[in-house]
């Protein structure tokens, strides 16, 4: 099980008050107007937003060269998957979903299961109490 926590890299922006979140991988679906490695994640806690439910997003590594992994967070696009939509198919196009926002985002347990948690990249804040 591969988890990801997405940050804002923005505060400024209208939905980095709903960041950061956490989620697992369930797929990687191929884009058809995109070369970047999209990761579909099932979020943990969904999200309301302009009156919708989202209970997965998409996120890319904005860098070709620089995929989201461990070591340090990755420059991400993040996309929101409607609820009712939680399997994004091969092929899908990024104008099917809502752009919400620049993050960054890091992989935190890797397929074993094991949490590997590490302190949120300075300016951002941890996950909330409770």
């Amino acid at each position: 099980m591969v988890r990801i926590r997405i940050h804002s890299c923005d505060e400024a922006e209208p939905f980095a008050r709903f960041l950061p979140r956490e989620g697992v991988v369930v797929a990687m679906p191929r884009c058809s107007d995109s070369r970047h490695a999209w990761h579909l994640v099932r979020l943990d806690r969904s999200v309301r937003y302009q009156a919708l439910e989202f209970s997965h997003c998409l996120v890319a590594s904005r860098w070709l060269d620089r995929p989201i992994n461990r070591v340090q967070p990755a420059s991400v696009f993040l996309l929101l998957v409607p609820a009712g939509q939680a399997a994004v198919p091969d092929g899908f196009s990024r104008s099917q979903y809502l752009r919400v926002a620049r993050g960054a985002a890091q992989m935190i347990a890797g397929e074993a299961g094991a949490s590997q948690e590490r302190a949120p990249a300075p300016g951002v804040p941890g996950p909330p109490p409770g």
